[in-house]
């Protein structure tokens, strides 16, 4: 009598546990279908809130699960991070909701074909492409500043090089 008592007790503590936990599950899409030779690595989703942190390995097919999510708004984020970098997804999972969504992914910087050419890929010209720098710069005078876009004070690891005045196009 007292292993059915206590067989019931835990079942009903089981069933009140996870009642109160969510699922999240998503895939990665990829921005551009060539870089899934890119996708060699492995890839991890990273879910985190106030209460807890984990993270999965994101399957062949892009996709990933989270099971026992307590209710709480989540942010995830991908490993090896994507570019744009510092995208992360936030979002409310409610007790005993799923939670789905896709989430586009990139492993390389878009920017980094056009580190070498400065040819605008709007208007194909250069007469009007102006190099970019980032960080806290100086000149000795306006005519100097003339020959250069200032692309802001943050550096990232993937940012445009160059600037098209006519456009007004950065890549």
């Amino acid at each position: 009598m007292k292993a059915i008592i206590l067989l019931l007790f835990w079942l009903v503590s089981f069933s009140l546990c996870t009642a109160q936990t969510g699922v999240v599950k998503g895939k990665l899409i990829l921005k551009n279908t060539d870089e899934e030779k890119y996708l060699a690595k492995k890839i991890t989703a990273v879910l985190k809130s106030s209460s807890q942190v984990d993270s999965v390995l994101v399957n062949k097919d892009l996709t990933y699960e989270f099971e026992n999510v307590k209710s709480d708004t989540i942010n995830i984020r991908v490993v090896p991070h994507s570019y744009p970098f510092g995208i992360r997804y936030t979002f409310f999972v409610a007790q005993g909701e799923t939670k789905y969504f896709e989430m586009e992914y990139s492993p390389v910087c878009q920017y980094s074909k056009s580190m070498g050419d400065r040819t605008c890929p709007t208007c194909k010209k250069k007469n009007k492409v102006l190099p970019i720098l980032y960080g806290l710069i100086f000149f000795q005078n306006r005519r100097e500043a003339r020959k250069y876009y200032l692309g802001g004070c943050v550096v990232y690891d993937c940012q445009p090089s160059w600037f098209c005045k006519r456009d007004e196009t950065m890549f």
